[in-house]
Order: structure tokens, then C-alpha cells, then sequence
């Protein structure tokens, strides 16, 4: 089967895709460092508690964004990987983002929940408005197929899609 990479963003617009990786590593210093500096209070204040499902979502919305952090690094700065190791540093990404956003919801609905004198009645609402995100980026990542786009780009994303549709 062939494929025409015709619609990459890497060949429509090199330099958004260079502006997009120095944004990545810019904000990946900024979380890192953010971590570094919190994780003495993180350990004092979560890894001493009690065990509940407020934790579990906590930990997983840190440490899913921090994993995906990491491969979207490498996603930049591998540039000599082919498409297919490509394709699974993006779609653990992916899947960790999506992680993430379902324990952002978690966490949204359980503080919605407390501020509201706990009370169940705005669940029905916020659960989703809470899960349209992670469902639209389901349907995204669905969507394209991981190039290696060579220095200085690395992986990049050819769209499925048209641009037409992307539009939309």
C-alpha cells in the first residue's frame, strides 16, 4: 500500500513544526523543573496519606503528564528513528495525555462534588463536559499517521484527514 505524505505539516509549513518543537522543550524544562522543585512537598503531604481515589487521580494526572512529556522529548529529539518507533512514542503519548485529561475529570468532578455541600445533582452536567475533550482527542489521534520527519524535526504528524476537515 502506498502513501503520499503530501499533506504533512512538516512539508506545508517547516517552520511551524520547528516553533512547535522549541515550544515542547521550552515548556518541558519548565515542567520538569516545576516537578523537581514540588517533590519534596508532594512526598510529604501525598505519598504519607492515606490511600483513597483523590490520590489515585492525583498521581495519575502528575506522573501521566510527566511520562508524556518525556516521549513527546524524544519524539523531538530522535531523529533518526523510522516511522513505526514514531508511531509508538506518539500513541503512548497519546494514551498518557488521555490519561491525564480522564484524571483532570476526576478530580474536577470530586472538587464540583465538595463545593457543592456534596451534592449529586451537578454530576449530570459535569461528567460531560468533562469527558468531551478526552473523547475529541481520541477521535483526533485516531486521525493521523506518525512520520519521522529527519533533523532537525523529528516525529511529526501526516493528517488522515484534509485540511478542509481539520478545519471544520
Amino acid at each position: 500500500m502506498s502513501y503520499s505524505y503530501e499533506h504533512s505539516a512538516l512539508i506545508q509549513n517547516p517552520s511551524r513544526v520547528m516553533t512547535q518543537n522549541y515550544c515542547i522543550m521550552a515548556s518541558s524544562a519548565l515542567l520538569w523543573y516545576d516537578f523537581g522543585l514540588t517533590l519534596i512537598p508532594e512526598i510529604q503531604r501525598i505519598w504519607h496519606r492515606e490511600f483513597s481515589c483523590v490520590s489515585l487521580a492525583y498521581l495519575c494526572m502528575r506522573y501521566s503528564i510527566l511520562l508524556g512529556r518525556a516521549t513527546l522529548t524524544m519524539q523531538v529529539l530522535l531523529w533518526n528513528i523510522d516511522d513505526v518507533a514514531c508511531s509508538v512514542l506518539t500513541h503512548i503519548n497519546d494514551v498518557l495525555y488521555i490519561l491525564n485529561l480522564l484524571a483532570t475529570a476526576v478530580i474536577v468532578i470530586i472538587r464540583v462534588y465538595g463545593i457543592s455541600t456534596k451534592n449529586w445533582r451537578w454530576i449530570p452536567f459535569v461528567l460531560p463536559l468533562n469527558l468531551v475533550r478526552p473523547i475529541l482527542y481520541t477521535i483526533e489521534s485516531a486521525g493521523y499517521f506518525p512520520v519521522q520527519g529527519g533533523f532537525p524535526y523529528g516525529c511529526t504528524y501526516d493528517y488522515t484527514l484534509s485540511a478542509t476537515s481539520l478545519a471544520r
